[in-house]
C-alpha cells in the first residue's frame, strides 16, 4: 500500500493533535518513518505493510482507503532457457 496524499495523511495526524512521535509510538514504528510517509517531496514513496496502514488509520480515525491505496505487486520475471536443437546447446 502507499499514501495517497502526503499532506492529507500529516493534517488528519495534526487534527487528533498527535506528534510524529506520538503516532510512531502507538502504531510502533519508527518517528522517521511516519516523516517519510508525510513527506509529499519524496518520488519513491515507501511501501506501506496493510497491517502498518490499518494502525495508522486506527489511531487517526480515517478512512483505509482514503488515505492508502493498493500497490500491484510486482511480477517475478521469467526465466527462461535455451532451446536446444538436435541434441547440441543453441
Amino acid at each position: 500500500m502507499r499514501v495517497r496524499d502526503p499532506k492529507k495523511l500529516e493534517r488528519a495526524r495534526k487534527n487528533r493533535k498527535l506528534t510524529q512521535a506520538e503516532l510512531a509510538r502507538l502504531a510502533r514504528i519508527s518517528q522517521q518513518y511516519v516523516s517519510v510517509l508525510e513527506n509529499e517531496k519524496i518520488t519513491n514513496r515507501p511501501d506501506v505493510s496493510e497491517d502498518i496502514a490499518e494502525k495508522i488509520c486506527r489511531y487517526l480515525a480515517i478512512d483505509l482507503e482514503d488515505h492508502f491505496a493498493d500497490v500491484e505487486p510486482l511480477s517475478a520475471p521469467v526465466v527462461t532457457t535455451p532451446s536446444r536443437v538436435a541434441g547440441r546447446a543453441a
